[in-house]
């Protein structure tokens, strides 16, 4: 009478989905999920651009960590004219002004090219 050993899934220790991406200058395209930190510490208008969505169901998170003073503040567009975010499904050619410390967006995809805004915290959305 022994005992069989239990066979398990192999188990990730490491899932990009929760990855967290930290940019400090303009150029990088955000990605289309996990975290992502804005810190930079440059003088006027920053224009960050959000890749697509990884897939549906996944969450972003944008979070203004640096003050960029009053006379600075970063913008998120969408990376492509397919790409979409708003408040609204039917919301489109939207974008997000994060000015202060604190100030946070989230989304969660419900297609490949459209986000929906969760919750915005501190930011000022527009149009694009």
């Amino acid at each position: 009478m022994g005992f069989e050993k239990e066979q398990r899934p192999f188990m990730k220790t490491y899932d990009e989905r929760y990855a967290i991406q930290a940019i400090t200058s303009t150029g990088t395209a955000i990605t289309g999920y996990g975290i992502t930190t804005l810190s930079s510490t440059k003088a006027g208008a920053l224009t960050f651009r959000i890749d697509p969505p990884l897939y549906a169901g996944v969450d972003k998170t944008v979070i203004c960590l640096v003050q960029s003073g009053s006379s600075s503040s970063y913008k998120i567009i969408p990376n492509t004219t397919t790409v979409q975010f708003g408040s609204t499904v039917s919301s489109t050619g939207r974008s997000f002004n994060l000015s202060d410390a604190g100030e946070v967006v989230q989304f969660v995809a419900i297609s490949a090219t459209k986000y929906f805004v969760v919750s915005n915290i501190g930011s000022t959305f527009g149009s694009s």
